[in-house]
């Protein structure tokens, strides 16, 4: 009889002390004061911004210029699977962007300078302003936009060609370097302990 209680009276030892631990534990966390948690967080907390110099640009990070069927312009955006296909027309007159109250303008400044805006309900939002080396081996891509704040922030970006026409846009551009007047950033604070 004795060798029957002995099991018995172990388990309910161990749920004992399991409810027990689990207690202690429990009491820890809440007895911790900030003050031990803040430390740690001050490695976070703050304003992050990017560093130009260690960003790797993906091979996807493309522009797309085409010829459609009668052979005018046309830039792919979005996805490889899904692109948004959008006219160029040089004739420095605005136009719709697929439905959205922004409309787009294209200027052809030269043979290798180009210009595009884009503005919501009359409100200029980006200027995009392109440049194509003589030899049409490289594309800069400028582009202006305001802040909140009431600054402008340019992004530079440097395409090669690596498709398409010896000339002009039509051609598939590979992103080789990118840099912003106002880096990216990003801005983590602490709220309590966490």
């Amino acid at each position: 009889m004795h060798s029957e209680r002995l099991p018995i009276r172990l388990s309910i030892l161990g749920v004992r002390v399991t409810a027990l631990a689990l207690a202690a534990s429990l009491l820890c966390f809440a007895q911790e004061p900030a003050s031990k948690a803040a430390p740690s967080l001050g490695k976070f907390t703050g304003t992050w911004k990017e560093n130009e110099s260690k960003l790797k640009i993906s091979p996807s990070n493309t522009l797309k210029f085409r010829r459609d069927a009668q052979g005018n312009l046309e830039e792919l955006r979005g996805s490889e699977a899904r692109p948004l296909v959008q006219s160029v027309r040089f004739d420095g007159k605005p136009y719709a962007v697929d439905g959205s109250k922004n409309t787009i303008v294209w200027k052809q400044i030269d043979k290798n300078h180009f210009e595009r805006t884009i503005s919501e309900n009359g409100k200029l939002l980006t200027t995009r302003r392109i440049q194509v080396s003589d030899d049409g081996k490289t594309l800069t891509e400028d582009t202006e936009r305001t802040l909140v704040d009431g600054k402008k922030a340019v992004t530079t970006i440097q395409f090669r060609r690596t498709t398409g026409e010896a000339q002009g846009l039509a051609a598939i551009w590979q992103a080789v370097s990118y840099h912003s007047t106002v880096p990216n950033q990003v801005k983590y604070e602490a709220m309590g302990t966490a």
